[in-house]
Order: C-alpha cells, then sequence, then structure tokens
C-alpha cells in the first residue's frame, strides 16, 4: 500500500467540507490527514483505487487529482 496526496479541484466551500470527506469516506479512505480549507487529504490505497475514485469524482462533478507522497 502506498501514500497518495488527493487535492479536490473546486471552490465550492460545501464541497471542500462536506462533500470531499464524505466521499472518502465512502470509499474506504480516511480522513484523518484531510484539510478542507485547502481541500487536500494523505490516503493510504492502491494507484488503481485512486484511478478509479478519480473517475467517480468526476463524474459527481468534483475533480479530484491525485500524486504519491513525496517524502525526502
Amino acid at each position: 500500500m502506498e501514500r497518495f496526496v488527493v487535492t479536490f479541484d473546486t471552490t465550492d466551500p460545501e464541497m471542500l467540507e462536506r462533500g470531499a470527506p464524505g466521499l472518502l469516506s465512502a470509499q474506504g479512505f480516511s480522513t484523518d490527514i484531510y484539510f478542507p480549507r485547502l481541500g487536500v487529504g494523505v490516503v493510504d490505497g492502491e494507484p488503481g483505487d485512486l484511478e478509479a475514485f478519480s473517475g467517480r469524482c468526476r463524474e459527481r462533478r468534483a475533480p479530484m487529482s491525485y500524486s504519491r507522497e513525496l517524502t525526502y
């Protein structure tokens, strides 16, 4: 399992504060490291799971992008 940074590309405060965490939780991703004002979170998962989740978010007009967490 890998860690990914997810970013919700919206300025809608309702989506950032309630919608995005709800989408993450519904797909089994933790919201422990989610920052509503930024629309950014860190989740554990597999690349295929995140790709599928990204598609579901697009269907709900909640564009989301993800990238592997960088560690130095």
